[in-house]
């Protein structure tokens, strides 16, 4: 399983074969140099004690850096191949996150996934953005505020 090591020293675990993954090992950990600038700028505007990462996928946001001692932070990533990777890299890290192998839609139940093979990112819960080749995958599904409802958040 290849990885790379981010800015803020932290291991991401990547998929083998994804284009996704190589783009990151080619660009150094991130290829999106504004999400990367927003991201940053939310984080220093705020003293945060909640995150809410909804399609994680490999985790370049959530560990870009190390979170702050009290930081409750949830990542969302329903592809379970990419899911353990994230798992693996926050283990590695000294961050607390909980990883939910769920989709996030506007009802709760089951949903279809589709997920492409070569680009992780591009894999959806929409039938209408269905990259060609993905694989449709059941997976469940949760409406965001009632889940944080439910939890207490």
């Amino acid at each position: 399983m290849p990885s790379i090591v981010n800015d803020a020293g932290l291991r991401l675990e990547l998929l083998a074969n994804d284009e996704r993954a190589e783009a990151m090992l080619a660009h150094g950990g991130s290829f999106n140099p504004i999400s990367d600038r927003l991201w940053t700028e939310l984080r220093k505007s705020d003293q945060w004690t909640m995150i809410v990462d909804v399609g994680a996928n490999y985790g370049e946001m959530i560990l870009s850096e190390n979170l702050e001692p009290g930081v409750r932070a949830l990542a969302f990533e329903p592809n379970d191949r990419v899911a353990s990777c994230l798992r693996t890299s926050i283990t590695n890290s000294a961050n607390d996150i909980e990883v939910l192998e769920f989709a996030v839609g506007e009802s709760t139940g089951e949903a279809a996934f589709f997920v492409d093979p070569r680009w992780s990112g591009t894999s959806t819960a929409t039938e209408r953005n269905r990259p060609d080749g993905a694989h449709e995958i059941r997976v469940p599904v949760v409406r965001l505020d009632e889940f944080l409802l439910e939890r207490g958040i």
